[in-house]
């Protein structure tokens, strides 16, 4: 900062999601908790420290703390996964992690699409005799591109999905 010639200086780093939940109570006093679903996913909420074991500090003021789940990273055999989830996990540059962030998260949903659409274009022939080849190319299509015709009125959304 100083390079750029600011006069400033940093008084406190904050996680995304926990700053997410701290602006969220500073708008309502009723708020608990915080998700983050976007390029990854996490959040985070309030908890009475009696609720937390693993606690030895000394206690805050207000009885309460802040946990960041990082729930990115949670993997359980209940999850319900697909056989689309578990064949991009086990392609990824990072299997076995990032488990539930690689099913919600909108960095991997295009992924999951594409895949989904491979398949209905060779089982299903869904773009007729031809699959595009650009089906073909791992992560060619992005979640900011999958989600756009959620937010577009009818009329613009032929245009959204160009694959070949």
């Amino acid at each position: 900062m100083e390079r750029q010639g600011l006069d400033m200086k940093v008084t406190a780093l904050v996680n995304d999601t926990v700053g997410t939940l701290a602006g969220g109570i500073y708008a309502d006093n009723d708020v608990v908790a915080a998700v983050i679903l976007g390029t990854g996913t996490n959040a985070a909420y309030v908890e009475h420290v009696d609720a937390i074991p693993k606690w030895k500090g000394p206690l805050p003021r207000s009885g309460n703390m802040v946990i960041n789940m990082e729930w990115g990273n949670f993997k359980s055999d209940k999850l319900p996964r697909s056989d689309y989830d578990i064949a991009l996990d086990f392609e990824s540059l990072n299997p076995g992690e990032q488990m539930y962030e690689k099913m919600i998260s909108g960095m991997y949903l295009g992924e999951v699409v594409r895949r989904i659409l491979l398949r209905l274009a060779h089982d299903a022939s869904l773009f007729g005799d031809v699959v595009p080849s650009k089906l073909e190319k791992l992560f060619v299509l992005r979640g900011r591109r999958i989600c756009q015709p959620c937010i577009m009125t009818p009329h613009m959304i032929s245009s959204t999905l160009v694959l070949s």
